[in-house]
């Protein structure tokens, strides 16, 4: 009896440990037994967009008229993309295509103005023109052909503001040194400063989108949760088509499968655009790890590539997505 005892606890430990494990099949990782208890991540997400270029919170916040810093428009653009000078188009083309459909280029801009920041702006008109001109400058850039899903668009009627301030600026945009067009980048809100282009995208020749340029307006946070289903999902959807060795491997403790190895700091200390996240055993940048998430149903997205990752023991919750907003006030001052 005494020698059958260590064989039969062993035996029981091993179907708990089997319970509670993820196996890696072919690449592909698919869920054991045990579902009903396994561990949450907790997203904490700062600001909203790939925080590149212009924030249109931050603009609103220098452009308010009785606001702290009542600056006018040019006065904006030139902060949110240094290295640019104004320029302005003589001969103003007919329209611009987007995702397929023209428009005339008037209505164009006054409806992607209104999809960007219009009920926001309000009287503050200096930061609705300074929108206008961005957006101008993002399609001129593109050969005033863009896809649906690289900038908004709405059938809604524009505010007078907005239509007059499309009359104030039409045809202005930025331009570079050498005369070519800006990226015209913008974005809906920052953790209290602008994102790298370099942090978004990876390598490439970004003037003047090296980010670390503060922006003044209220924080906007966001709490998102996930299961260990969800991850199981997300490294499926990546997976797909790849061959086993640039797949996602998912072993072991959930509590090991991601981890925020790099971030910039630009929100504090602790909290920055994520620059490397490992999940399983492949890392890849924040942002690569938000637009994947894009690709997957049922899954809750991440309006930012700042954020911060807290994982939690715990039984599955009733909803497998758990979503709070807050604003919070910047900790930092203003350039001066």
């Amino acid at each position: 009896m005494r020698n059958r005892l260590p064989r039969i606890l062993t035996a029981v430990l091993l179907l708990i440990a089997v319970g509670f494990s993820v196996f890696a099949e072919g690449g592909t990782a698919r869920q054991a037994s045990g579902d009903e208890l396994i561990g949450t991540y907790t997203f904490t997400v700062y600001g909203w967009g790939h925080g590149v270029g212009l924030s249109q919170m931050g603009a609103l916040t220098f452009g308010d008229s009785a606001g702290r810093y009542n600056w006018n428009y040019v006065q904006i653009l030139l902060y949110y993309y240094p290295e640019t000078h104004m320029a302005y188009d003589e001969d103003l083309p007919a329209s611009v295509t987007r995702g397929g459909v023209s428009y005339p280029l008037r209505q164009y801009l006054a409806h992607t103005t209104m999809a960007e920041i219009g009920d926001q702006a309000q009287s503050r008109r200096e930061a609705v023109k300074a929108q206008i001109v961005a957006a101008y400058t993002f399609v001129r850039r593109h050969g005033f052909s863009v896809s649906a899903g690289s900038i908004a668009y709405t059938s809604k009627q524009p505010t007078n503001l907005i239509w007059s301030c499309v009359d104030d600026v039409m045809g202005q945009y930025l331009a570079y040194a050498d005369g070519s067009t800006a990226t015209g980048l913008f974005a809906a809100s920052c953790p209290s400063w602008t994102a790298s282009a370099k942090s978004a995208w990876g390598g490439g020749n970004y003037t003047g989108l090296e980010g670390g340029l503060y922006s003044p307006e209220k924080v906007s946070v966001r709490t998102v949760t996930m299961t260990a289903q969800d991850i199981i999902t997300i490294a499926n959807t990546y997976n797909e088509g790849r061959p086993n060795d640039q797949k996602i491997h998912l072993t072991g403790d959930p509590s090991t499968w991601l981890e925020i190895e790099e971030h910039d700091g630009a929100y504090s200390s602790n909290i920055g655009y994520v620059t490397r996240l490992r999940i399983g055993d492949r890392t890849m940048s924040g942002s690569a790890f938000r637009t994947l998430l894009f690709r997957v149903s049922g899954v809750p997205g991440l309006r930012c590539h700042c954020f911060s990752l807290r994982y939690d023991m715990q039984p599955r919750p009733a909803e497998t997505e758990t979503q709070t907003e807050t604003q919070t006030e910047t900790q930092t001052e203003p350039p001066q």
